[in-house]
């Protein structure tokens, strides 16, 4: 079951999250995706929270030389569904738990299929096999950020997106 999860999510990261879009004005949906992914720097997995603390997680990706992680959310071998209205709460908890941890120096950023956000008719997460838990070092994060904002890669957000995403309008 876990290598048809990580297969299924690595289908989902080259066929959508990797994939140029006109939405993006040109860009991948997540243009740092790729490069992570292909130089063995992404570690994807599944993340059961009945068997594993969600900071030892973080802890085991980092001891083996992952700079991030794409997590699947399951119970057992079932896929754990999340609501719309939830995915941000579940997103402040892993939060906190790693600040908990005393691991402040990562972030998580939650894709749910059942989120409603989407740029011009696109919902990448809506394609999303399962609810995923992205997990890299907040500098990172913040710095990728940085370097888009210099670009026309925001244009077409709407404003119900830039503030689901938190940004200055």
């Amino acid at each position: 079951m876990r290598d048809q999860v990580i297969e299924n999510v690595t289908t989902y990261l080259v066929s959508v999250v990797e994939k140029p879009r006109s939405e993006f004005s040109g860009f991948a949906t997540c243009p740092f995706a790729k490069a992570e992914r292909v130089s063995g720097k992404l570690m994807i997995d599944i993340f059961d929270p009945a068997k594993t603390d969600f900071s030892q997680v973080v802890k085991e990706m980092s001891s083996s030389g992952y700079e991030s992680a794409l997590l699947a959310l399951f119970q057992g071998d079932i896929p754990v569904e999340i609501s719309k209205e939830d995915t941000k709460k579940f997103q402040t908890f892993l939060n906190k738990s790693l600040r908990v941890a005393g691991m402040k120096e990562y972030k998580t950023i939650c894709f749910n299929p059942n989120d409603k956000v989407e740029v011009q008719g696109f919902n990448p997460r809506a394609e999303c096999p399962y609810f995923l838990i992205n997990v890299a070092k907040r500098k990172v994060l913040n710095n990728a950020h940085k370097s888009l904002t210099k670009t026309n890669y925001f244009d077409n957000l709407s404003k119900e997106y830039r503030k689901y995403l938190k940004m200055d309008l």
